[in-house]
Formats: C-alpha cells, sequence, structure tokens
C-alpha cells in the first residue's frame, strides 16, 4: 500500500470512526451533553449536503462527460491539455483501484468477508433506527415520528373500522 492510499484509507476510518461515536452516543446516551459531536456532525452534513447533490449527478452521467470529453480531445489540444491537468490527481487513485480486485479488498476489510455478520449489524441498526425515536424517556407522550405516520395510522384505523372483507379489498386496491 503505498502512503497516499495508507492516507486515504486512515482518512475515511477517521471519518467512519467519527460517525459511530455520533451514532452511539445520541442513540444509548442522548441526555448527555455533548454538544460538541453533534454540532461538529451537524457542520459536516450542512458542508456535505449540497456537495452530494452535485456527486450524484456526476456519477450517474460520468459516462456522458467520458464520451464528451474524449471527443473533444480529437478537436481541440488546450482541452486536452485541460483534461489531463484536472485528471492528474486522480491517475493513481484510479490506477490502484485498477490494480486491485474485490478479493484483496475483503482480505484488508475482514467485515467484508463475513455476510452473516453485515447482516447483523444491518439489522440492529434497523431496529435502532426504528425503536429509539418511541423509547419512554424521549418520547413520552408517544407522539408519531416520520411525515407519513399519521397517514398510515389513518388508514389502518379506516380499515379496523369496516368489516374484514372490506378492510382487505380497501388494503388491495391501495
Amino acid at each position: 500500500m503505498t502512503p497516499r492510499q495508507a492516507t486515504l484509507t486512515g482518512l475515511i476510518l477517521l471519518i467512519l470512526s467519527f460517525q459511530v461515536l455520533v451514532l452511539v452516543v445520541l442513540a444509548f446516551f442522548p441526555y448527555v451533553g455533548a454538544p460538541g459531536f453533534s454540532s461538529l456532525n451537524t457542520n459536516i452534513y450542512a458542508f456535505l449536503a449540497p456537495l452530494s447533490t452535485v456527486f450524484l449527478l456526476g456519477l450517474l452521467y460520468s459516462w456522458l462527460i467520458k464520451l464528451g470529453t474524449r471527443e473533444s480531445r480529437h478537436y481541440s489540444r488546450s482541452f486536452e491539455r485541460f483534461v489531463e491537468f484536472v485528471m492528474e490527481p486522480f491517475r493513481t487513485l484510479i490506477s490502484s483501484i485498477k490494480t486491485r480486485s474485490l478479493s484483496d479488498s475483503a482480505r484488508t476489510f475482514k467485515i467484508l468477508s463475513h455476510p452473516r455478520l453485515l447482516l447483523a449489524i444491518s439489522l440492529a441498526a434497523s431496529v435502532l433506527l426504528a425503536l429509539v425515536p418511541y423509547r419512554p424517556d424521549l418520547n413520552p407522550a408517544g407522539n408519531l415520528v416520520g411525515i407519513d405516520s399519521p397517514l398510515y395510522v389513518t388508514w389502518i384505523n379506516q380499515m379496523l373500522a369496516r368489516k374484514i372483507r372490506t378492510a382487505i379489498d380497501t388494503s388491495a386496491r391501495v
């Protein structure tokens, strides 16, 4: 692993561990006064949220950009030099991705080799995300959490008010 790859991997692990720490604090200790973590996390999110749309569009249409730059290089030498200038920082990253296979990546991160463990982690995270907003100490009144929850409760109450056959027919049409 080159020093640049080690630095990038270290940065990703640092960000990931910070996010896990913030989630643990918010899920298990919501009343602990740790405004540093949550405010820093909010500031990071506020910075990255507008960029995520740009990154997503870039990912979706990268094939079109690549095709356009390939065709434009044939017609303009100055455009070709500009593309070379922009691509220079990404050359080592792209070459390292091309030379590494998925099995090498799986050996580096041992957790990727254990799909049952990944499934257990994702199920635990799903349960936490569903139950934490309804904890009695966080939500003593039992208020509904979410934008569409009142709509679902209304639909369920309407179906419960009808006979079983009509409720099944109504749910099948929705």
